[in-house]
């Protein structure tokens, strides 16, 4: 169920950028961040450092989009994150 989100993007026009840390955990995960807030933090700080300059960050798990721009904002990070269906209808509406 990994390719399927990649190619509805790239047949929606984006381009698909690499990033190191794709496949890590975000840190979130239920009560994991509540029970270890800063193996949590670290995690997402660690996913973010990562990050090559884009446009939009986007995944089909709300909660690690949650978490990342939390993190993002903390920072003082400014990119846009949007769920991948929220691209994909605005790729549709033209």
């Amino acid at each position: 169920m990994r390719e399927e989100p990649l190619l509805l993007l790239q047949n929606a026009g984006a381009e698909l950028l690499p990033w190191e840390a794709w496949e890590e955990c975000c840190g979130f995960g239920g009560l994991f961040s509540v029970k270890l807030p800063e193996v949590s933090l670290a995690m997402a700080d660690r996913k973010l450092a990562t990050l090559p300059e884009a446009e939009v960050l986007t995944s089909t798990d709300a909660g690690c989009l949650l978490h990342l721009s939390g993190r993002m904002a903390k920072k003082g990070l400014d990119l846009r994150v949007a769920p991948l269906a929220t691209l994909l209808w605005e790729a549709y509406a033209g």
